[in-house]
């Protein structure tokens, strides 16, 4: 087993253990793996409400967001007009 550190450098570790094999093993690596708070992960559901949140509050939250869009098609408007005189 290798493991890394913060460091550039990884650590081998070599270890003796018995590991279950064929369905039993696989058994118990299904249920770590269905474990999202294993190693801190989220779950699908709560990744998809932090990018939503994150999106609004960094993209604006509708009426600010629908007011620098009318700006700008205003400028792109008036730009387009005197391009075309």
């Amino acid at each position: 087993m290798w493991l890394k550190t913060r460091s550039a450098e990884a650590s081998t570790l070599h270890v003796k253990s018995r590991t279950a094999e064929g369905e039993g093993f696989r058994s118990a690596i299904d249920r770590l793996r269905q474990d999202a708070t294993l190693g801190g992960r989220l779950s699908e559901a709560e990744y998809v409400s932090d990018i939503a949140s994150r999106d609004r509050e960094w993209l604006g939250i509708g009426e600010e967001v629908e007011a620098v869009e009318g700006t700008l098609e205003k400028v792109y408007r008036q730009q387009e007009a005197a391009w075309q005189a």
